[in-house]
């Protein structure tokens, strides 16, 4: 989905996020650039509970749930998690070149943005895991106090321990690491993905009243957003003796997170499978090249699962009439997590204590048949996800990429 990143992390390359991203700010490679002023929030300020680490956030951490998160991820008017000492925030993706990668940064760095004395320097590594590496070692190289990451170029936990031991607060988000919190970095900030699996397979055996033979195409071979999503599912279609994985119980169809390579995969199986009563796809442009390969078949859209995206609910909108049991439900694309991190990240070095969640088990975003209607806004892009809530004018001043 990374790609829309859908997972665990957005994903190591055993474990590698498909897409995800922060946005290199407009600034030199050569050192940290200052944050501009962020551009006038379209998102009103919500009222709902705050999630920076202020006095009210450390009342109940319970109190602050996803939904009052997600609710609450535009443009916040409380700074309380910026202190007052100037500081240097590094962002970074090990991919960081597509809508989900924009978002991502968009996420990070108008949060960061928020705070007048952070400065902020951002990059991307397009996925070589050598840039990578480089990058990062220069960031503690120039003494940079945090780094919030999306560590899914390849294999990066060396060099976050040891920017973790040089002294920086390090908070990867969106991309599993591996390694330990609180030894090789600050906090992992993500998504629960065995629970995305669960929602997405219980939603399917509603939408199939119990009885289906159903496919899961997932990301990278070997991902672990894959394999824990899979064992989410798992664990739902044992309980349902009618419900059947064509694609096994061991293993997902990879698509690395490319539409074209998604499509090709649904192409496969169509011509293998002649009964498909759905699909679970971990990644919204997936999602879309899925409806793509049916429809090349001429088969019947059937439910699908997925991240949410604007366009795949404008395609719903178009689709539905003529394929009466297409139904879709979706997870948010939780690019607004990235925020988590931003927060994390500036309060760990202002010593300001931070008592928001680092997992999330995420709530339903879109539900054709339970009352929450798929999203289109027809005066936004395809890759935008409105789960994020993040403005137009914040997705366009933070969210791209320049490195």
């Amino acid at each position: 989905m990374t790609g829309s990143r859908a997972g665990t992390g957005r994903w190591r390359r055993a474990a590698l996020l498909p897409i995800a991203a922060l946005v290199m700010a407009a600034c030199s490679s050569g050192g940290a650039s200052k944050a501009p002023s962020p551009a006038a929030p379209s998102v009103a300020a919500t009222a709902a509970p705050s999630v920076a680490p202020s006095a009210a956030a450390s009342a109940s951490a319970a109190a602050v749930t996803p939904e009052a998160i997600i609710a609450a991820s535009g443009v916040l008017a409380d700074t309380s998690f910026c202190g007052t000492k100037p500081m240097t925030l590094a962002v970074y993706d090990g991919g960081g070149i597509n809508g989900w990668s924009a978002a991502s940064y968009a996420a990070v760095r108008s949060e960061a943005s928020k705070c007048a004395n952070v400065t902020q320097d951002a990059k991307a590594a397009t996925w070589s895991i050598e840039k990578a590496l480089s990058d990062v070692n220069s960031f503690v190289a120039k003494k940079y106090d945090a780094l919030a990451i999306i560590p899914d170029a390849g294999d990066q936990l060396a060099s976050l321990s040891a920017a973790k031991k040089a002294g920086m607060v390090v908070i990867p988000w969106a991309s599993d690491p591996g390694g330990v919190v609180g030894t090789d970095y600050d906090s992992y900030v993500d998504w629960d993905t065995k629970d995305a699996g669960k929602k997405w397979a219980e939603w399917m055996v509603k939408a199939l009243n119990g009885k289906g033979k159903v496919v899961f195409l997932g990301g990278f071979a070997g991902s672990a957003v894959g394999h824990q999503q899979l064992e989410g599912i798992n664990s739902v279609f044992s309980q349902n003796s009618g419900m059947e994985l064509l694609t096994g119980t061991t293993d997902f169809v990879p698509t690395n997170w490319d539409p074209k390579m998604a499509q090709e995969a649904m192409t496969t199986l169509l011509n293998k499978y002649p009964q498909i009563d759905g699909v679970i796809s971990n990644y919204d442009a997936d999602a879309v090249a899925i409806i793509r390969a049916f429809e090349a078949a001429n088969r019947p859209l059937v439910p699908l699962t997925t991240l949410d995206s604007n366009k795949l609910g404008c395609d719903y909108a178009a689709l539905k009439a003529k394929n009466p049991n297409f139904q879709m439900v979706s997870i948010s694309s939780r690019n607004w997590l990235g925020r988590v991190a931003a927060r994390k990240a500036i309060a760990a070095v202002q010593g300001i204590p931070n008592t928001e969640p680092s997992s999330f088990q995420l709530p339903i975003f879109e539900d054709s048949i339970g009352g929450l209607a798929p999203q289109c806004d027809p005066a936004q892009g395809p890759e935008v996800f409105l789960s994020n809530k993040i403005s137009a004018a914040d997705l366009a001043t933070w969210g791209k990429v320049t490195d």
